[in-house]
């Protein structure tokens, strides 16, 4: 990397949302719903809740800069209370940063590791993403509160990604909610800020030209 390198912060706020969850599926609340996160069903049955955004890098490839990330905090000032109303339940919760965008193939492909079922998280051997598109990847999985009801406490926590750089447009950013048991229920999804740091480098010419075709093949 070059030694003219600038901080950088970028920052994106996700908003909550609100669905009601029964046996039969997912389905919004009228009047309460934002229709901000998507439901999509998978290919084994099971229906997933997503949000996808990205955070723009458009002025630095404009002046022929790569964004080198160091460091990603996703950042929450709510409880986890996945269900308001219900006896046994779990739910995972996921958190990208990639660069390259997570598609609608990619989440109807989207299953957890259960019997009978196969796990294409993006980044593994299973999945259509290599490790080198991911800049940050966070599993976390919150099971029922058996103190308060209302409320869901995480019980365990995975982390993977290589902070790649990239000379592309963007960082793509992706939500994924999938109720895993319990199905019954009010699903309360908490506001987000996904904040990435990072250095902006002016590469040597050969360098950034690589850099370019790195971004170019792994979007494709």
């Amino acid at each position: 990397m070059a030694e003219d390198s600038i901080p950088r912060v970028l920052r994106k706020q996700i908003p909550g949302d609100y669905f009601l969850s029964t046996s039969e599926g997912i389905t919004i609340q009228p009047g309460v719903s934002t229709d901000q996160y998507e439901i999509i069903t998978t290919t084994g049955g099971s229906p997933i809740l997503t949000y996808r955004t990205n955070l723009d890098l458009s002025g630095y490839v404009r002046q022929d800069l790569t964004f080198y990330p160091t460091s990603v905090i996703i950042q929450q000032g709510a409880f986890d209370a996945f269900y308001t109303a219900a006896d046994t339940g779990a739910a995972w919760v996921w958190d990208l940063v990639t660069t390259t965008p997570v598609t609608d193939e990619d989440l109807t492909n989207w299953e957890v590791h259960l019997v009978g079922r196969t796990s294409e998280i993006p980044g593994f051997l299973s999945s259509n993403f290599s490790l080198q598109e991911i800049v940050y990847g966070r599993m976390r999985m919150f099971s029922l509160n058996s103190n308060d009801p209302n409320y869901f406490v995480q019980t365990q926590l995975k982390e993977w990604g290589l902070l790649t750089e990239t000379a592309g447009h963007s960082l793509y950013l992706t939500r994924v909610i999938l109720p895993a048991t319990g199905t019954s229920g009010t699903i309360s999804i908490p506001e987000v800020a996904f904040i990435v740091t990072g250095l902006t480098t002016k590469e040597k010419d050969l360098v950034y030209i690589q850099q370019l075709a790195r971004t170019f093949e792994l979007q494709n």
